[in-house]
């Protein structure tokens, strides 16, 4: 550097700049900016806090979950809300998928996309919706959540639409 104390005399300039220019509403208090610290009302700006979602993982490998699932009518006849258990059954593929009710034997094949997301359906019944996949530290599945719609037609051509939604807690993967 040639010159130092011109670049020190710049800095301080500057500074003094910025110390005036923080100061030019001040109406005479004490305070920068002229603001009386005992009626003063402090703007605080919130800090952003990001909180991660999690995705649901589709397992890599096959599995089968039984889920207690509520049922809850949004369209249509039938029972405004009952529980039922479902099976579901994904393939060594990863991508298959099969939800089976085994009080009424209804057996729904689909697929299942990397994201959870998931569509399976017969000749009178389809379900689509999300399946979730929660994770220890170490990798091993510990619940499943299913939330998903459920639109069934009887042998009349009723249509009933469920919203269906469930979860259980996995013991030992």
């Amino acid at each position: 550097m040639k010159h130092p104390s011109n670049f020190r005399t710049l800095a301080v300039y500057l500074a003094l700049l910025l110390l005036a220019a923080g100061c030019e509403s001040d109406s005479g208090g004490d305070t920068i900016g002229g603001s009386n610290p005992e009626t003063a009302t402090p703007t605080l700006t919130p800090t952003p806090t990001l909180t991660p979602t999690p995705l649901p993982v589709v397992p890599a490998t096959e599995g089968t979950y039984e889920i207690l699932a509520t049922f809850v009518r949004v369209e249509g006849g039938g029972p405004a809300e009952f529980n039922d258990n479902l099976t579901i059954e994904i393939g060594p593929d990863g991508q298959s998928i099969t939800f089976t009710q085994p009080d009424t034997g209804d057996v729904n094949p689909g697929t299942i996309n990397p994201d959870g997301t998931f569509e399976v359906s017969s000749e009178r019944e389809s379900y689509s919706g999300t399946l979730e996949f929660v994770r220890d530290e170490n990798g091993m599945i510990v619940r499943v959540i299913l939330r998903a719609l459920n639109r069934y037609e009887d042998l009349q051509g009723s249509v009933t639409v469920y919203e269906v939604e469930g979860e259980v807690e996995i013991v030992g993967e």
